[in-house]
């Protein structure tokens, strides 16, 4: 059993401030280490068994198991932006540009390649001109929430199988981007944090024409608080060091392509000065 601690109230904000969990209001990748918490929208595995398409599964694990729900305790929240291009990586698709990862949007959210935003506009601007957004559809904005999971649920050969306290990171974006704001932290107890409570997770299934998709569903239990044990602390500030180290990559990469992009200025405007010289 995890030793219990009584955090003070300042370290319980320093740490919310950090997670991404604002207390004024209601290496590669961040995720590199991390197990992925997702909706599953494939027909069968690898060994070509049957699978339901709308069930929950964490990637990563010796064996997949698919839930209809799962226990999540929210730890930290960051925004980021990704460029995806199918041409990337010899046809097979893959990220081109990424920006930090950032706890709030007042933050610059400067990207690998010298400019914010991996380049796209802010939502006001978009908003002002929709004739715009094709220009930048490859780039998305993702809300990533690190949390633990725990849950239930069969194999793809339909074994029953089960997992406790995983952590994992959930990635929502379009209609999933705003439910964890909407469904959590927007009526979450008032001076509370996320990790005091958990939520049961599960999916809504939706029908526009032929396309189906599904979006996420969050229902928190806000009767139970949970203790800010050891181990959870520990696995907060293992986040938070993943997340500072991609940081320091990507801002390593921001200010290399500035560099880059002014010295190609300055050659530019030496080379006009020698022209009109000679």
């Amino acid at each position: 059993m995890s030793d219990l601690v009584v955090a003070s109230q300042a370290e319980q904000n320093r740490l919310a401030e950090l997670a991404g969990f604002s207390t004024g209001g209601s290496e590669q990748q961040s995720d590199a280490r991390l197990p992925i918490l997702k909706i599953n929208y494939d027909d069968e595995d690898d060994d070509g068994n049957d699978l339901k398409k709308g069930l929950l599964t964490v990637t990563g694990q010796e064996v997949s198991v698919y839930c209809n729900e799962v226990t999540v305790r929210p730890l930290t929240q960051f925004f980021q932006w990704l460029d995806y291009s199918p041409e990337a990586n010899d046809g097979k698709g893959g990220t081109v540009n990424k920006t930090l990862l950032i706890s709030d949007f007042r933050q610059e959210a400067r990207d690998e390649k010298g400019t914010v935003r991996c380049g796209k506009p802010t939502s006001k601007y978009l908003k002002e001109n929709p004739d715009q957004k094709d220009l930048y559809k490859s780039i998305t904005c993702f809300r990533y929430v690190h949390c633990l999971v725990s849950g239930k649920g069969k194999t793809a050969t339909g074994e029953a199988s089960e997992f406790e306290n995983i952590p994992a990171l959930l990635r929502m974006k379009g209609s999933s981007f705003n439910v964890f704001e909407d469904q959590f932290t927007k009526v979450m107890p008032r001076g509370s944090k996320p990790w005091d409570y958990t939520a049961t997770l599960s999916t809504e299934k939706h029908k526009m024409g032929s396309v189906v998709y599904f979006t996420y569903k969050f229902e928190p239990d806000f009767k139970n608080k949970l203790p800010l044990d050891t181990d959870t602390i520990d696995t907060i500030e293992y986040i938070l060091e993943t997340v500072s180290k991609e940081n320091g990559l990507i801002e390593r990469k921001y200010k290399e392509a500035l560099s880059n992009s002014q010295d190609g200025e300055w050659l530019e405007a030496d080379l006009v000065d020698d022209a009109e010289l000679a």
